[in-house]
């Protein structure tokens, strides 16, 4: 069975809670399958699809949240990435959607609102960004990524051509 929404956070409150604010964005209880380990949810995507993880940024010391985000967006270009963030920093979270991350919500935000929101903009392709999160330099970096894509395939498809 593949599960629509995966979760990646240590704190088991924290993946409950989740859970079930992902239930409230209308995903069936089957569908969402949570991780305490980014090593369990590397096994799980191997192996399965999933269409939007959830991921916190208060994973053990050691998880760099920009790398893994990368290295997820790399790997399972489909999987949309909201990050749950603990910070407000506008490098940081340009860094997160430079990386390829689909969405941020800050955890102090009205999660009963922006986590629901946050998933159906990810399940529907598009960008979600808390209200509470500083928004140009963010933009930005999203924009850069989108054109940097676009100017490598065109590049490709005119080496092609010769």
């Amino acid at each position: 069975m593949q599960h629509q929404i995966v979760i990646l956070d240590n704190q088991a409150l924290s993946r409950n809670g989740l859970r079930a604010l992902a239930q409230q964005a209308g995903v069936p209880a089957g569908q969402v399958h949570d991780f305490a380990e980014p090593e369990a949810l590397a096994a799980y995507l191997a192996r399965s699809c999933a269409r939007v993880l959830l991921l916190s940024d208060q994973l053990p010391a050691g998880v760099n949240i920009v790398r893994l985000v990368r290295a997820l967006h790399q790997r399972h270009p489909g999987l949309a990435v909201v990050v749950v963030g603990s910070r407000l920093n506008t490098a940081y979270i340009g860094a997160l959607f430079a990386g390829g991350a689909s969405g941020y919500v800050y955890h102090k935000s009205k999660l009963e609102q922006t986590i629901p929101a946050a998933i159906r903009s990810a399940i529907s392709g598009e960008t979600f960004l808390s209200p509470e999160a500083p928004r140009c330099r963010i933009i930005s970096a999203r924009l850069m990524t989108w054109a940097s894509a676009i100017w490598k395939c065109w590049h490709a498809w005119r080496q092609g051509s010769r």
